[in-house]
This record gives C-alpha cells, sequence and structure tokens, in this order.
C-alpha cells in the first residue's frame, strides 16, 4: 500500500489516515525475518507505535529493525512510510530504494518510492516508478493510482484519467478512486462528469474529506449526514 502523501491537484497534505491502515499496511508481501527474532521485535514496536499514532517511536523502532537486519524489506518500507507521514520525503527515498534492490518486484514498495519521489518534484522519476509498479503489478489499482499522480503532475491530464479509469476498473467500489478522478475531470472543466463521481465517492459510506470539499467547491448537494459516519478505511487497500 502507499500512503495518500497528496492530493489530484498536487497539494501535499500530512498522510494521518495512513495510521488507520497499519495492520493491512504492514501486511505486505515483502519477505519476513524469521532468522531475526530481535529484528521481528524492533518491527513489532514500530507497528505497535504506528498503531498509538506515536511515529517518532514507529520511526526509531522501523530504523533500527532496518539496522539490525539491511535486507529486511519489509521493515525499510515500513520505515520510509513513517518518514513520508512525518513530510521527509527526502529521507524517505533511499529506504525505499533499499526495499527495492533486496526485492525488485515488492510493488508496494516501489508504488511508495513514486509517491515520494513525487513529493520531491521528480516528476520523470515518480512516473518511471509508476509505470513500473504498473508493469509489475498490473491488476494492482493503486499502482495505476500512483501513476495517475504522477502523470498529472506533469501536466498529461489525458493519461492520467485513463490511469485513474483502469484502477477504477479494478476496484469499482473505491471512493478515493471516484474522488480522484472527480478532481481531474473538474481540471479538465467536465464539470458534470467530475461532479457525478464526487457522488460517487460520497456514496460508497467511506468517509471521504477530500470529497466532501470538492463537491462544496463545485456547489452540489450533500448526500444525508449518515453516509459519512460510517468510516471503513477501504473497501480494500494494499
Amino acid at each position: 500500500m502507499f500512503i495518500r502523501a497528496r492530493t489530484m491537484n498536487g497539494k501535499c497534505c500530512l498522510p494521518l489516515l495512513a495510521l488507520l491502515f497499519v495492520p493491512m499496511l504492514l501486511a505486505e508481501q515483502a519477505p519476513s525475518s524469521a532468522k531475526h527474532p530481535a529484528n521481528d521485535q524492533a518491527f513489532s514496536e514500530g507497528a505497535e507505535a504506528l498503531q498509538r499514532g506515536d511515529l517518532a517511536a514507529a520511526r526509531a523502532a522501523f530504523t533500527k529493525a532496518v539496522r539490525q537486519n539491511p535486507r529486511n524489506a519489509k521493515a525499510g518500507n515500513a520505515l520510509g512510510l513513517v518518514m513520508l507521514a512525518q513530510n521527509d520525503a527526502a529521507s524517505a527515498i533511499p529506504q525505499f530504494q533499499a526495499a527495492l534492490r533486496v526485492q525488485p518486484s515488492f510493488v508496494n514498495a516501489r508504488i511508495n518510492l513514486s509517491n515520494a519521489l513525487l513529493q520531491t518534484h521528480d516528476v520523470p522519476g515518480a512516473v518511471r516508478e509508476a509505470r513500473s509498479a504498473v508493469r509489475i503489478a498490473p491488476d494492482q489499482p493503486d499502482a495505476h493510482l500512483a501513476l495517475a499522480r504522477a502523470l498529472e503532475a506533469s501536466n498529461d491530464l489525458d493519461a492520467a484519467v485513463a490511469a485513474i479509469r483502469r484502477a477504477l476498473e479494478l476496484s469499482p467500489s473505491r471512493a478515493d478512486l471516484h474522488d480522484n478522478l472527480g478532481t481531474l475531470l473538474a481540471r479538465q472543466d467536465i464539470l458534470p462528469d467530475a461532479t457525478a463521481e464526487f457522488q460517487k465517492a460520497l456514496s460508497r459510506r467511506i468517509f471521504s474529506a477530500g470529497a466532501c470539499a470538492n463537491r462544496e467547491t463545485y456547489r452540489t448537494p450533500f448526500p444525508p449526514s449518515g453516509l459519512l459516519l460510517n468510516f471503513n478505511p477501504h473497501s480494500r487497500i494494499s
């Protein structure tokens, strides 16, 4: 999984909602460190700190895990994610790169690297890593979302829309994808379709602050407030 560290209009925000996804975020496809029990303990301490919302303690624990076993790709990716949550993309990038040297097919680390590069304004690098993620995992919606973000930053809006639409084909119930598509369509002045996408985002019974703000911007009516109360972090996130 990647952290949603920026909106589709390019503005960065602190990805606090990512802390709600800790169990799924850490249950990734990188190799475990079964032969390094102390390393596993440090990683578990980092996960527990994330669940408490203690980013400083999580960073310290994951740093310890990486030092104990530099080939623990999952720990490196987790450390990078914490650094992103602290708006420290410059420090996160080497962590994702190290994880990918250990396991080049670690698609979540590659998605995260694309997002981190985007935060440091390395748009060509972000596009490159996102395209690589799509090649590795063509059925991974977040890979297409990362590509859409990078393409949007390069002002290739048509290609960005196509990437988001592919992500929605793979995961049509995700509110964030409808919200991001709506934002892109609004940038293209396709306002009726943009409004329809914001409506779909809000109808998914997933709290989406971005969708709420976007609907307010385009002066569209809100659904009953009860739709916003059942906050399920994701119908699917990896």
